[in-house]
């Protein structure tokens, strides 16, 4: 948002917050993580640097999924999206 306007409703590109039912199911947290992995890869981010964002409490949403799910399931979602195997994050 700028400081010389108001907010715009109708813009599609206003941020805008959300908040998220919690608890969430498993579904949805898995869903959310592969969603944020997703995104970061689209982003240009290397494997190893979006599972740090995960680890780190400063990312909120993946943090949460990160805790919920378990490293072991986050490192899967990753290595599925860029189609790579086991072991890839202690290389």
């Amino acid at each position: 948002m700028s400081p010389l306007r108001e907010p715009d409703a109708s813009d599609p590109m206003e941020i805008v917050g959300v908040v998220l039912d919690r608890p969430m199911d498993l579904a949805g947290l898995e869903a959310m993580a592969r969603t944020f992995v997703e995104e970061y890869a689209l982003m240009g981010w290397p494997p190893k640097r979006i599972l740090e964002a995960f680890r780190r409490p400063f990312y909120t949403g993946a943090h949460d999924a990160y805790e919920a799910l378990g490293e072991a399931r986050v490192r899967e979602l990753i290595a599925e999206t860029y189609g790579l195997g086991e072991g890839w994050a202690d290389a």
